[in-house]
């Protein structure tokens, strides 16, 4: 691992840290202090979800046009600075919930420019070999911030009120801003005297490129629609979970918990499975166990006495196959794309992955009042394991270690 990577990695950790309890902190600042009821809630939840829909292709043009060192501080530095308003207006009470909106779109916009840039900028820090583990890495960090986001806002909120907990999210970006700023790496970054063709053939091309890879396109098509068959299990999952099988609110919030921390095990565990079993297998196994995973959910209505167990099952499994698949699937498309496309090809490889969640989410409710909600479940997760299926017949499943763009 290079020696710019551990600066970096803290850097990441601070910042998802704060964009985690940033999320979770505007709800709370919307209804204890800008008095915001349930149609402002959801117009708030909309605002910080529409970035990565709205711009994730074009974020990664732009990131192939600057260099990804400057845009990831100037990201931090942007979020930062977003929050102080809040921080003002909230201790004066005049926060208006058009200035939450505000905030939570563009801050949005800014954390889709940093996770693109990020992962264009990672081949910079690591050898080719370690990115696998670099990647997991950063997964890791990503797990931690999920897991301790929610847990942490409420506690700030609860000591420091909701506006001054701002000024621990303002902290962690500005921390992360600095550590890149003093990092030193050798960033040829992209190509300023290369002339932009347009926003759409940029697009086009980072688009045509995933596509035309023997590798990267097979994986692209087999994780979009493992997340739409996803999507299509999780709206419906909770009133599954509460009216079919009667399980108790916390008996639900223990459920998230293991995955939270299946997904933090899996992701340590990430770079030592690839390194024994080769990235394809390990890319194809976790799709695969994946799969099996989400096959316990419907099962777990079989029994009454083995709803429980299955679900904590369920819930441990696909937390730990899902950072080894996500991580392999970075290393592969960073091993294999060109610098000069890397933010392109990353963020249609992004786009596509994560647009389909959303659709396969209205699928699911729609499918779920068509034929009912554990039997729509069912016909999703034999979807996700037709997903796995699609990749036996590519060369991913012999693929032992990351080929080079070369």
């Amino acid at each position: 691992m290079g020696r710019a990577f551990p600066g970096f990695w803290a850097g990441q950790t601070l910042s998802a840290l704060g964009s985690q309890v940033t999320v979770f902190a505007l709800p709370l600042l919307a209804t204890s202090t800008a008095g915001a009821g349930a149609m402002d809630l959801g117009l708030l939840g909309a605002a910080q979800m529409a970035p990565p829909l709205l711009f994730g292709l074009p974020a990664g043009s732009w990131v192939d046009r600057l260099p990804r060192r400057a845009t990831l501080i100037c990201a931090d530095l942007g979020r930062a600075l977003l929050l102080v308003p809040l921080m003002v207006l909230g201790w004066h009470g005049a926060l208006r919930l058009w200035h939450l909106y505000a905030v939570a779109f563009l801050s949005g916009c800014l954390s889709v420019a940093a996770a693109t840039a990020c992962q264009a900028f990672l081949p910079a820090l690591v050898e080719p070999q370690r990115l696998v583990e670099a990647n997991a890495r950063l997964g890791a960090s990503q797990s931690l911030a999920r897991l301790l986001g929610p847990a942490m806002a409420g506690l700030l909120v609860s000591w420091m009120t909701a506006p001054l907990a701002l000024g621990v999210d303002v902290l962690s970006f500005l921390v992360s801003a600095a550590l890149l700023v003093w990092l030193r790496v050798d960033e040829s970054g992209p190509s300023a005297s290369r002339p932009s063709r347009g926003l759409w053939r940029d697009m086009a091309e980072g688009l045509g490129f995933l596509w035309s890879q023997p590798l990267l396109g097979p994986v692209a098509t087999c994780a979009g629609l493992f997340n739409l068959f996803g999507g299509m299990i999780l709206g419906v999952y909770f009133l599954y979970v509460t009216r079919e099988l009667g399980l108790a609110p916390r008996q639900v919030g223990s459920l998230g918990a293991v995955f939270g921390l299946g997904a933090l095990v899996g992701a340590l565990l990430a770079g030592r499975i690839t390194a024994r079993v080769g990235v394809g297998p390990a890319l194809v196994g976790a799709l695969a166990l994946g799969a099996l995973a989400d096959l316990l959910i419907p099962a777990a209505g079989l029994h009454e006495a083995a709803a429980l167990p299955l679900l904590v099952a369920a819930q441990a499994l696909i937390g730990l196959t899902n950072p080894v698949f996500q991580s392999n699937v970075l290393a592969l498309y960073q091993a294999l794309t060109p610098e000069h496309l890397r933010g392109r090809v990353g963020a249609a490889l992004r786009f596509l992955v994560s647009a389909l969640l959303p659709v396969g989410s209205l699928l699911g409710g729609v499918l779920g009042e068509a034929v009912g909600v554990r039997q729509s479940i069912l016909l999703a997760a034999l979807g996700t394991g037709l997903c796995a299926l699609g990749l036996l017949p590519t060369p991913l499943r012999g693929l032992r270690s990351l080929p080079t763009s070369g």
